[in-house]
């Protein structure tokens, strides 16, 4: 038969403190540290038609890639797998994303067929610090629309390259 000890009870009471040290760490590891660099912005589609479109940055070894993504700030577990996402005109998504791992710095637009095109969003491309690391800004504007695909540029051809390869993770490029 077990019986209560001092030492049994500081063996439990060690254990406690040391599942709410690590709730506690998990909990701000999950839940604040991340949202401390997120943004968001919307895409509009203004285009008359639905379109495909892929937000897209430039990293810290000068590689164009996708956004890193999140489902929302009061779940900011990342998206597996960000992508080209149809949407109709007229509608708008919310884009939510860590700023401190990418420059965001162009909307690949599509529509259903024909070439990726591109919308600016004015960031340039990040500045390096003294040290050599990357420095980072999230975006100027909290609206990017996207106006009739004719109007815009022919997406260069790294841009391109990278938002077809998000395109072909799911979504009808």
């Amino acid at each position: 038969m077990f019986r209560w000890t001092w030492m049994a009870g500081a063996f439990v009471a060690a254990l406690a403190a040391l599942a709410v040290t690590g709730m506690v760490v998990v909990g701000f590891r999950r839940s604040v540290v991340p949202q401390s660099f997120l943004a968001d912005f919307r895409v509009a589609n203004r285009s008359g038609a639905t379109v495909y479109v892929t937000a897209l940055g430039t990293g810290p070894d000068g590689r164009i890639a996708v956004l890193p993504q999140f489902h929302s700030r009061a779940n900011p577990g990342r998206l597996e797998r960000p992508r080209a996402v149809p949407l109709p005109s007229g509608e708008t998504r919310t884009v939510l994303y860590d700023w401190d791992e990418i420059q965001f710095m162009w909307i690949a637009v599509r529509g259903e067929k024909g070439p990726w095109r591109v919308l600016r969003t004015g960031l340039t491309v990040y500045a390096r610090n003294a040290d050599g690391s990357a420095s980072f800004v999230p975006p100027h504007l909290k609206e990017y629309a996207v106006p009739p695909l004719r109007t815009l540029p022919l997406a260069p051809p790294n841009v391109a390259a990278a938002a077809k390869q998000a395109g072909s993770r799911g979504a009808r490029p």
